[in-house]
């Protein structure tokens, strides 16, 4: 303790005064370290506990003083304060003592995964670790049920982690936060190729290539199977995700890359499906032009829907982007299947049905 301290501790002592509560002392402590304050003026302590009178405010302070929460800088005593300091050191020590043990009590609560490193968190105002809770509880749970990490780019590992493509791309310091890096989770710059059939097609000067992409397995291999009975140029699995971060390789892969591509497009039928169809029309790379496999959405309608457990948030934009390519009624029968969490998953398709529809859209769109 400072010789000011202890003089005015004696001070203090035998004065009569306003008794603060417990309650008083926990707001003041807790609106300093929600503050993130390190020094801090006796004024600027009353700005931040609004309704707190001036006088119960200084007998918190020096409570906290007592208590070691608080010391009073060196020569900042003065008798206008009634000679409690003007200025005050927040012991960083105390401040993330409280803030450990309350972030200590969550990580036992949710069972958070051991490859997560909070040290940055106890370093800061609790209302840091509440604000990022909620990516830090979907971080861990992808930690806990995913042993090796397969490669991956950005927006993919994202997508899988997080339900949100942009996740790790809108906040770069999260996982520096957590004592984690993108090499941590495999996290590739350079894209594993597309996985695709070929077949060599001449095309005229100034015709498109002509791609069909699944998003799943069974159907590229159901597909697969009839790509020479038809003019398209590939048949592409996407692996859900994959696709919208490897998709500009196509051309170059196919050694076509000063033609123009047309791409008809089958995915799922839910709402992660037509977010990934939404994202592939927003950043489709320059020179291919993305089209729905609508014939093959429409086939779906031939089964009954599967249930689901729905989606807590779902984004208009997304629905209207899918809607959009097909009648109004039809729209309106996706959008009502959408709200009630109903979906199509690809395979209540069959082979030699998807064969058909293949062999269809063929003869329905102009290759040339």
């Amino acid at each position: 303790m400072s010789a000011d301290e202890a003089k005015t501790e004696d001070k203090f002592a035998g004065k009569n005064s306003i008794s603060e509560t417990p309650e008083e002392i926990k707001n003041v402590r807790k609106s300093l370290q929600a503050g993130g304050f390190q020094d801090i003026m006796l004024d600027e302590m009353a700005k931040h506990c609004p309704g707190m009178s001036y006088d119960k405010l200084m007998q918190a302070a020096m409570s906290l003083q007592k208590s070691r929460a608080l010391s009073m800088i060196e020569g900042s005593l003065d008798s206008d304060y009634n000679e409690l300091g003007r200025q005050f050191k927040q012991n960083i020590g105390q401040k993330n003592a409280s803030t450990k043990i309350q972030i200590q009590e969550y990580v036992r609560q949710y069972h958070l995964s051991g490859r997560l490193n909070f040290s940055w968190y106890y370093q800061q105002p609790i209302t840091a670790w509440e604000k990022d809770f909620h990516y830090i509880q979907q971080l861990s749970e992808f930690l806990l049920s995913h042993g090796e990490l397969d490669r991956a780019n950005l927006q993919e590992r994202s997508y899988e982690i997080f339900q949100d493509e942009k996740v790790l791309d809108d906040n770069p310091e999260l996982l520096e936060h957590l004592g984690l890096s993108l090499e941590k989770l495999n996290v590739v710059n350079q894209p594993d190729p597309l996985m695709l059939a070929i077949q060599q097609v001449k095309k005229p000067v100034g015709a498109p290539y002509t791609h069909f992409a699944a998003a799943t397995k069974a159907v590229y291999y159901s597909l697969y199977n009839g790509l020479n009975k038809t003019r398209f140029s590939t048949v592409i699995y996407g692996a859900g995700w994959k696709l919208l971060g490897n998709l500009f390789q196509l051309p170059y892969q196919i050694s076509a890359q000063w033609y123009k591509h047309e791409i008809w497009y089958f995915g799922n039928f839910d709402y992660d499906g037509i977010r990934l169809w939404h994202e592939l029309k927003k950043n489709k790379p320059l020179g291919i032009e993305l089209k729905l496999a609508v014939p093959f959405y429409k086939a779906l309608l031939m089964y009954p829907p599967v249930k689901g457990d729905g989606h807590p948030d779902i984004d208009m934009e997304v629905v209207n982007t899918f809607c959009q390519e097909f009648e109004p009624e039809l729209a309106k029968m996706w959008q009502d299947m959408l709200s009630k969490g109903r979906y199509y998953p690809q395979g209540i398709l069959g082979a030699q049905e998807l064969q058909k529809l293949f062999k269809e859209l063929d003869k329905n769109i102009n290759h040339h």
